[in-house]
This record gives C-alpha cells, structure tokens and sequence, in this order.
C-alpha cells in the first residue's frame, strides 16, 4: 500500500472512530488530514523547440511541485517556518549515521490545521529513523531515499522540534545539500512554507601518522592515477546574476565546466530546478547535443556523445511559474566515465531569490 493509500486510510478511520474530530495539541480541535505531499503537475512550457528523440541517463520522479498561485498585492507572512540543524559544523562522516534536527515555528494569530514536511536527502542518502522529539505521527519507512514525507494527525503546539537519522553512502566525495518545506493549511488551501536548505561537507581525514606517511611515499603514483579518477577532477558552476528571478519571466542559468584528467568517454550533466519550474532551451557555443525535453520539470539531463572542449560553457533557460514567491534552489553535479567506472563531481547548488519591485 503507498503512502496515501495509507494517509487516506488513517484519516478516513480517525474521523469515523471520532465524529470528525481530532485531539490536536492536547484540546479539542477540528482537524483536516495532513496536506498532500504527493507531486503536483503543472502544465509544462509549450514554444517551439526541437524535440530530441530521448535522454540518455535515467532519473528519479521530479521534485513535488507547487500549483502556481497568483501574487498578491501584500503578500502574508508564511504562518510557518521550517529550520535544520546539524551538528559538527554540518560535517558528515561518509558511510556514517548523523542526526538532523527540524525545527518549525509558528506565527501568531494563525491556527494551523494540517500539517506535514518534506525533507529530500541527496542521491544516495538513507533514512534510518526518528530518534527524538515530537514525532511526526506519519514517518517514512527504514531505508528511504530521496523526498521523505512526515505528517501530524494531531498538530503539535508551536513551537515544536523533532531529530531524524540518516547514512550518509560511503563513497560521498563532495559537499551536498538536504532542502525542505514545511505544507500546512490555515483557513484555505495548502501552502508551503519558504525552502530550508543546507549544505554539508564529508568529513576530512585524520593525519596519518609517521609510519603511515612513510608508507604513502612509496605509492604516490598510484594515488595520483586514482585522484584522476574521482570527483575532484571535475569543476561544475554555476552563474545567475544578481541571484535573483523574475516570477512569470525566463531565467537564464550559465554552467561552466572543467575537467583535468584522464580522457573521458561519456559525459552528462544533472541539474535539479525548484519546484513548478520547466525547462525551455540550452545554447551556447558547448551546449550538449541533447538536451532535456522543453518543459521537463525536476531533474535535467544534459548529454554529450562527444565530450566538449575544456573549458566549456552553455546557458539553459528556464521557466519560472507566475505568482513564485518563494526562494528557489538549483542543485547538479557532473556524470562521467573515463576507462574505469561511472565517476560523479562534487554537487553545486545556488539559491535564488524573487527580484524586488
């Protein structure tokens, strides 16, 4: 059973059980069940554009995306804000469990009604559990990947935490980010709360001591032949100026690529957008040979049969929904192979943020 057949389920036997009410921070309280976190789909950019016949590298679903919602003249505050914290200096050691803290806080004079978050780990990471706090009375399963999806049939007082485990894969070679919203209803529809993001580093290794520093001079060269081979050969970035979008209006996202290294065979670059945001076209003078789809939406793939030209750059244009508000958050990482296996560079990710008037 998936998980709103699950959350229907659930809600469906609380109000038949309860009269349609639900106990909610302790008092009597009418309560709606926990927004949806399932992906909503909006209609993709129709301009004229070739169409590739395909893709070559495989993603995962799209991050959920959020209906467009028209603008008003004075915006409301978000009745709630999401934050993250990590210890260490939000440092993880690679293979490893860390516990990750969510913190949601209220604003007065609103009363939430149904409440959920999502939280999307990077490619790789684990879920493992709850471990302390208020716990959400909906969590995901042992072994989640991706976007994990937590919800309150009874809404906790406010301010409220919570510290989730994940694992971190053994061979994370770079810095990512985790990213996150609070959904909740007030007195209308669903809405979410301004995007959390957090980047962290893999921990760096302990200093070998004499005796192994000794030993590593006799294998310098098989070391630089297998530093050539990872992640760290590969430099990925990206420019938006000023950081900053237009809602309704194109963006457009320059990435520059460099690479030093044994030669590579098959490159593709991965590009996640913020939620409800598609894309339109790539150009440039290194822009791949097959692009993404024209109102793709979540992940990006941009493929070269023949790998360019170091250094390259190219530009993608974006769509970006009318009535955003919200901070966005662009995030990819190179795909590569040379004689050896599939290689991966370090994740870049960019917020933006809505021009002002």
């Amino acid at each position: 059973m998936n998980k709103s057949a699950v959350l229907g389920f659930l809600v469906g036997l609380l109000v038949l059980l309860g009269g349609g009410y639900l106990l909610a921070g302790g008092g009597n309280k009418k309560s709606e069940p926990p927004p949806s976190t399932a992906a909503k789909k909006s209609p993709g950019a129709q301009r004229s554009q070739a169409q590739p016949t395909k893709t070559a590298v495989a993603g995962k679903p799209a991050i959920p995306k959020t209906p467009n919602k028209p603008v008003p003249a004075n915006p409301p505050a978000p009745a709630l804000r999401l934050s993250r914290h990590i210890a260490r200096g939000n440092v993880f050691p690679p293979g490893k469990s860390i516990d990750i803290i969510l913190s949601l806080a209220h604003a007065p004079g609103q009363t939430v009604r149904a409440l959920g978050v999502e939280e999307t780990l990077p490619e790789g990471w684990t879920f493992d559990a709850v471990v302390s706090g208020k716990a959400p009375d909906l969590t995901p399963q042992r072994g989640s990947t991706g976007t994990l999806e937590f919800a309150w049939f009874n809404i906790p007082e406010f301010p409220t935490a919570f510290t989730y485990r994940v694992t971190a894969p053994v061979k994370q070679i770079g810095p990512c980010v985790i990213h996150g919203q609070a959904l909740y209803r007030t007195t209308g529809p669903e809405e979410r709360s301004p995007l959390a993001a957090t980047e962290l580093r893999p921990a760096q290794p302990a200093p070998p001591s004499q005796a192994q520093a000794a030993e590593s001079t006799t294998t310098d060269k098989t070391a630089e032949k297998e530093k050539e081979g990872t992640g760290a050969a590969f430099r990925l970035t990206r420019r938006i100026p000023a950081r900053e979008y237009t809602p309704g209006q194109p963006l457009d996202v320059e990435l520059s690529l460099d690479y030093h290294g044994e030669m590579i065979t098959a490159l593709a670059i991965v590009e996640t957008l913020p939620p409800a945001w598609t894309f339109f076209k790539a150009s440039g003078h290194a822009a791949p040979p097959i692009p993404p789809n024209p109102g793709t939406a979540g992940k990006l793939h941009f493929v070269w049969v023949t790998p360019p030209n170091w250094p390259a750059t190219f530009t993608y244009t974006v769509d970006v929904p009318k009535g955003t508000t919200e901070t966005g958050l662009l995030s990819g990482y190179a795909v590569y192979r040379t004689s050896g296996d599939e290689e991966r560079s370090e994740v870049v990710a960019t917020q933006v943020v809505a021009a002002g008037p």
